[in-house]
């Protein structure tokens, strides 16, 4: 009797399993991060003055690629960390 409440309460209930908590809490974090990389990108283009490149380059304006290359960096690993909780297996382990 228990146990068919059970899967009845499974079948209509999504679960994750325990040891995706670990990357729910990554996801979360590497949201944070992403977002106030996110406004450290479009601060460092208004103080490089790159609104329009119509200009002259100078060298300082490569300052960017960097800011631009991590973000990209950050949203592939929240990205890999959100598939990675509805998974059982681990994304992240190599074997």
């Amino acid at each position: 009797m228990k146990s068919k409440t059970i899967n009845q309460h499974e079948e209509v209930y999504i679960h994750l399993p325990k040891q995706s908590f670990k990357f729910f809490l990554l996801t979360i974090l590497l949201i944070a991060l992403t977002i106030g990389s996110f406004y450290v990108t479009i601060e460092s283009w208004t103080f490089l003055e790159l609104g329009d490149i119509e200009g002259d380059l100078e060298i300082y304006h490569l300052l960017i690629c960097p800011i631009l290359i991590f973000d990209a960096i950050l949203i592939v690993l929240t990205l890999f960390s959100l598939i990675s909780m509805f998974y059982n297996e681990n994304l992240f382990n190599l074997k």
